[in-house]
């Protein structure tokens, strides 16, 4: 399969969008914490009774990014198979005040949405965008990459896992209106 990535500008993520972000959920990575943490934490992942969908754009889509952010210096980038049809998407912030994922850091980019459609996953087309992601960041002078993922998306871990990213933040009480779920920040240093 032929893939092509393009930079688009963010007048275009109305297209971007289209781009189906959801995934059934089947087993999660469950966290312990020994004595509190302190003796250490343990991570299993486990097969679920009932699986979901769980789809990131219910609670904000590419469209409301523009809403709340200066979205100028951000980097957006399709996948186009051979049949020029747009098949996924990544989008990598920078260099945004106020965007508390950036830490006020000037050097840091932010994986802010990866998404492929269902039928090309796990066909490498993921890889191609966090390649891409690598090469934006350090344009702009970017020392580490940043990607915020939740314990109940598995195929996520693993993917940033296999791209060398580490896990360097575990949060229990990162989300409000999803309790159960875990913020997981990967990083990787580029």
């Amino acid at each position: 399969m032929n893939i092509e990535i393009e930079s688009i500008g963010w007048d275009q993520l109305n297209e971007y969008a289209k781009i189906p972000i959801s995934f059934e959920v089947k087993s999660i990575f469950d966290v312990s914490f020994q004595s509190n943490g302190i003796n250490g934490i343990g991570i299993r992942e486990t097969k679920i009774e009932s699986p979901y969908l769980k789809d990131y754009d219910e609670s904000e889509t590419p469209d409301d990014w523009a809403k709340k952010w200066d979205i100028k210096n951000w980097g957006f980038f399709v996948a186009i198979n051979n049949k020029s049809e747009v098949i996924a998407g990544i989008t990598i912030a920078l260099k945004t005040k106020g965007l508390h994922m950036l830490e006020g850091r000037n050097d840091l980019a932010v994986i802010w949405d990866i998404r492929v459609k269902p039928e090309y996953r796990n066909n490498g087309v993921g890889t191609l965008l966090f390649q891409q992601a690598i090469d934006f960041s350090q344009r702009e002078k970017c020392k580490t990459i940043k990607i915020e993922t939740q314990n109940n998306n598995v195929n996520a871990c693993r993917f940033y896992a296999k791209q060398n990213c580490y896990l360097g933040g575990i949060h229990a009480n990162a989300y409000e209106e999803f309790p159960s779920e875990i913020q997981f920040l990967f990083y990787k240093n580029i």
